[in-house]
């Protein structure tokens, strides 16, 4: 499932709020370990979701340190099909 369809989804059975809250998307992903990283990556990539690109990255620099970060955003990231977008978010 393309993951703006299971955003849609989950708002529509009330499991996350309308208008998308950031944290709360970000708690989601936390909490579900099993969805695909390629899809998050696609999603947060967006510029239409930049906040919960901004919090996915506290949520996981508050827990790594500085080379496990860059580790974890590689792998992320270069699984990403929209890698250079994913790159621009990160810039703006």
């Amino acid at each position: 499932m393309k993951p703006l369809r299971g955003i849609t989804y989950l708002q529509e059975n009330e499991l996350l709020s309308s208008p998308l809250d950031a944290r709360e998307v970000v708690r989601f992903i936390k909490e579900n370990p099993k969805l695909d990283k390629k899809q998050i990556g696609e999603f947060i990539s967006n510029k239409k979701y930049s906040a919960v690109l901004e919090e996915y990255q506290k949520y996981v620099t508050a827990f790594l340190n500085i080379s496990s970060t860059v580790i974890f955003f590689n792998s992320v990231y270069s699984s990403c099909h929209n890698y250079h977008t994913v790159y621009k978010a990160r810039l703006n």
